[in-house]
Formats: C-alpha cells, sequence, structure tokens
C-alpha cells in the first residue's frame, strides 16, 4: 500500500485519495491473518491521509467551504471508529440505518442498509412506487427498533457517514472544524 500510495502521490501528482477497508461480504470470511494485514495497511493509510492533509498535501475537500470542512472532520471520526472496532467489532455509537438512509436495489427491494439483507422492508413494485409508504410501515418501524435495541455495528463507511452526522456525540467535533478548533 505504501509503494502504491507514494506512486500516485508523488508520481502521478494526485492530490485527492480516499480509502475504504475491505470488509466481509455474505459467506465470504476473510481470514484473520489477512484482517490484520488489511488493518495495518488502512492504519497507515489514514494515518498518512491525515498527516498529508494537515500539510495540505491532500486536498479531498474545499477546505474554504464548510462542507468540505464537515467532511473532513467526518472523514477522520469515520476512520478512528474503523480502527477501534475492524479487528474487534464493537458497538460504538448508534446507527441510522431505516431512518437517515436506506437501500434500493435495481428491481426496487428496500433494506434498512446493504449488510441487513435479511430484513427487507418492501419492494416498492408492491406499493405502487411509493417509497414513504414502506419507510413509514410497521415493518421497518420494528427494523429500526432490532438496529437499536441490536446495537447493530459494521464498518459500512457510507453508514458511518450518516451516523457521524446524524449523531449529537460527534456534533461538537464537527463544529469546531468549520472553526479549524482541532
Amino acid at each position: 500500500i505504501k509503494d502504491i500510495f507514494n506512486y500516485l502521490h508523488d508520481k502521478c501528482n494526485i492530490d485527492t485519495i480516499k480509502c475504504g477497508i475491505v470488509r466481509d461480504e455474505g459467506v465470504y470470511k476473510t481470514p484473520q491473518e489477512k484482517r490484520e494485514k488489511i488493518f495495518e495497511a488502512y492504519n497507515w493509510l489514514t494515518s498518512t491521509l491525515k498527516q498529508k492533509i494537515r500539510e495540505k498535501k491532500i486536498l479531498n475537500y474545499n477546505d474554504k467551504s464548510l462542507q468540505g470542512k464537515l467532511h473532513k472532520k467526518k472523514d477522520i471520526i469515520s476512520w478512528e471508529m474503523i480502527k477501534q472496532m475492524y479487528l474487534n467489532p464493537k458497538y460504538i455509537s448508534p446507527c441510522h440505518a431505516a431512518s437517515l438512509f436506506g437501500i434500493i436495489t435495481a428491481n426496487g427491494k428496500v433494506y434498512p442498509c446493504e449488510i441487513l439483507e435479511d430484513k427487507l422492508l418492501g419492494n416498492l413494485r408492491d406499493h405502487n412506487m411509493k417509497f414513504m409508504e414502506i419507510w413509514k410501515s410497521e415493518k421497518t418501524k420494528k427494523t429500526k427498533d432490532f438496529i437499536l435495541n441490536s446495537k447493530c455495528n459494521c464498518t459500512y463507511e457510507c453508514a458511518l457517514t450518516y451516523n457521524i452526522l446524524g449523531n449529537f456525540r460527534y456534533q461538537p467535533r464537527l463544529v469546531s472544524s468549520l472553526f479549524n478548533l482541532d
């Protein structure tokens, strides 16, 4: 990963680099020794990105915009969360799946997130394409309760974005980033 990063950043002059960690999907389980290597590479890459962002050598977002500042801080919080739970999965904060976000497949199936494939909320085709009928249904309410009560957790970075932006716990850090206080 170091060689790839250095080639892209130093040789190709790429100044926008993002990373996402490999996670288990479906029936495939990543062997522990590979998970440890993935974690080591992720840890190195996110630490390097954080340093290069501070040095203004990586410019993933427009630092002059509020949105850019928020997203930069959100990435850093997300990296920290993933480092805490990748090797030892654990609950850190509530998940907002089926509340702030959901997944709609090409054939109209609505899920709370891409991980909970066994929690189909409904199909748009069965509801005359009326998403809110599904979103406000009793089944969705029960699924949201399941997510909260089971302390559902994962390293799905798209979900973490909503969970960070929608959780009051992270608001002070996000707001302070707007004023360059961190």
